[in-house]
């Protein structure tokens, strides 16, 4: 499984999102459209940071850094040294 599917499937439990409706969102959807709030937003933070055992700095923590599939995997990607293809 790649670095993006685990962070849609980590964001589809958090959000209680089917995995039929999650394959449906393409990596630039906003997540705000599925319903994350700020709440949302810590949760599925903390589930990233615990399955890829990485941390996010408090300047990531911004939610337009944080708002799109692809950016989260992109983070993620830089943090554990992989280059991106999002």
């Amino acid at each position: 499984m790649s670095i993006q599917e685990k962070i849609g499937e980590i964001i589809g439990s958090v959000l209680e999102i089917g995995a039929d409706r999650m394959a449906s969102v393409a990596g630039s959807d906003a997540l705000n459209d599925l319903g994350m709030d700020s709440l949302n937003c810590v949760d599925i933070v903390l589930s990233i940071e615990e399955e890829f055992d990485v941390i996010f700095n408090d300047e990531e923590l911004l939610l337009e850094n944080l708002n799109t599939i692809n950016k989260l995997t992109e983070t993620v990607e830089q943090k554990l040294g992989q280059p991106s293809v999002t």
